[in-house]
């Protein structure tokens, strides 16, 4: 699995910069904005998926896989109807107000409305895959789940750089393209996954009590990652109105960096998930605190010095990245509060994985509440005056306070503090930050930046793994 979410990060760098090439700032402005809208719109996914899934697994433990059929079909005709329902919605805002939401584009004023209907279908066709790679997972299909997934990317977004490329660099052509490879994706899940149902030769009816058993978990999902989802994506959604479409895509660019480096995380959690829920049956706390402090070490050790070096020589770096040394400048400071949001955002994870794991789930709750009040109001008040770099300052300092709010309620459930997480993440940063000063030497030859760059992130990976072991050992008499 690690190796396809790598390939996956890789292949999204690699087109980036030819979307940037084809379709201009203001064009990529658009695609955050679309992949924003499927942003939002996961929480639906997450809530359903993770419920089916858990719901698979648990009917097969109890040797009742006869009900499978009818809770999967049941559930996917209630999942679709929802779709659908999400989809006109979008279309209603698009047909009456989908022209004049974004500042002014010449460029692409005109196909407003169209690129609006475009999205709106790629949506609709696209967005189911998630339930399909629920039932999946339930069936521990995960690496044929992530094949799928590579394969889809693949033809997606090498298919929409030669359409691009060679045919039109026209934005209603990438949506077309999406919405065609879109269909194909949906399709191969669907029937990976009704694949692996023993499916009775007549399709059982329709099943509200099926339906009805994912409600209590589906629910508490639904409800946290909907409200962290408010004040994950409220900043994106506000200055789409504010600020210019060029300006935007820089900010979705830097975004798309960032969640790029989010992928690493995902084969962490899906390791550390299961190994902390056992722990949390068992009632192992040393052994659950252990599980904790490795997820947390690897964090550091695998996001600390790529975001240290990206904060650092954003401009550098986004100009070596999309051979463009004229597009980009000036974007230190909003490189590095994103950085540090997104950071601190990514280090909760570990304690939020053992929350879960131990069912202890109404501080996450109220920290949930109180960051979608929090977050959006600020942004509301600061993006008017401030645009784009006040946002990210905004996210920085709500990411600290929602970070130590986090090792709160985190030391309370194991009755042990983690507040020393805080300690091990500020001497991660300042050992990346020493390792990479080298590059602020002058008389470096520009020529050679590239390499310069590329060995001293090697140098940081390597300090920080070695930080993290002597940090290591110091926990471990701590907690002795």
């Amino acid at each position: 699995m690690g190796g396809l979410t790598l390939y996956q990060v890789l292949l999204q760098l690699a087109v980036t910069p030819l979307y940037l090439k084809y379709l201009g700032l203001d064009g990529y402005g658009v695609i955050g904005f679309y992949l924003v809208l499927l942003g939002i719109s996961a929480v639906l996914d997450t809530a359903v998926s993770s419920a089916v899934c858990r719901e698979i697994v648990w009917l097969k433990a109890r040797t009742e896989q006869r009900q499978i059929p009818t809770l999967v079909l049941s559930t996917e005709r209630a999942y679709w109807g929802l779709v659908a329902l999400l989809t006109a919605a979008f279309l209603c805002v698009v047909s009456f107000y989908g022209k004049n939401w974004f500042a002014e584009s010449e460029r692409l004023q005109n196909q407003a409305r169209q690129i609006g209907w475009l999205i709106g279908a790629s949506f609709f066709i696209s967005f189911p895959a998630g339930f399909y790679n629920g039932i999946l997972n339930g069936h521990q299909k995960q690496v044929q789940a992530g094949l799928l997934g590579a394969l889809a990317q693949s033809v997606r977004g090498l298919g929409a750089v030669a359409i691009l490329a060679f045919i039109l660099p026209d934005l209603r052509l990438f949506f077309v393209w999406n919405l065609v490879s879109g269909f194909f994706q949906t399709a191969m899940l669907r029937r990976t996954a009704l694949g692996c149902l023993d499916l009775p030769e007549r399709i059982p009816p329709f099943s509200w009590r099926a339906v009805e058993s994912l409600r209590a978990f589906a629910g508490g999902m639904f409800a946290i990652t909907g409200l962290s989802s408010i004040s994950l994506y409220a900043d994106r959604i506000i200055l789409s109105k504010y600020i210019s479409l060029a300006e935007y895509g820089t900010y979705v660019l830097i975004g798309t960096v960032l969640g790029g480096f989010s992928r690493l995380v995902t084969p962490l959690t899906l390791y550390f998930t299961p190994l902390m829920t056992a722990h949390a049956a068992s009632g192992s706390c040393s052994e659950m605190v252990d599980q904790l402090q490795a997820f947390f070490r690897w964090i550091c050790v695998l996001l600390v010095p790529p975001l240290v070096m990206f904060s650092l020589f954003s401009d550098e770096i986004l100009a070596l990245w999309t051979q463009n040394p004229h597009l980009f400048s000036g974007t230190q400071k909003l490189s590095l509060y994103l950085a540090t949001g997104f950071l601190l955002q990514t280090a909760c994870y570990p304690i939020t994985t053992m929350l879960y794991a131990e069912k202890k789930i109404s501080g996450l709750l109220q920290g949930a509440v109180g960051m979608a009040l929090l977050t959006p109001l600020a942004l509301m008040v600061i993006i008017p005056k401030y645009g784009s770099l006040g946002a990210a300052l905004t996210l920085a300092l709500c990411s600290f306070v929602y970070f130590f709010f986090i090792l709160v309620i985190g030391s309370r459930a194991l009755k042990k503090s983690l507040l020393f997480l805080g300690r091990n993440l500020c001497l991660s940063v300042l050992g990346a930050m020493l390792l990479t000063a080298p590059a602020f030497l002058p008389g470096l030859a520009s020529s050679y930046r590239t390499y310069i760059f590329g060995a001293l992130l090697l140098l940081s990976f390597t300090g920080n793994l070695l930080i993290n072991l002597a940090l290591k050992k110091y926990s471990q008499s701590f907690f002795a």
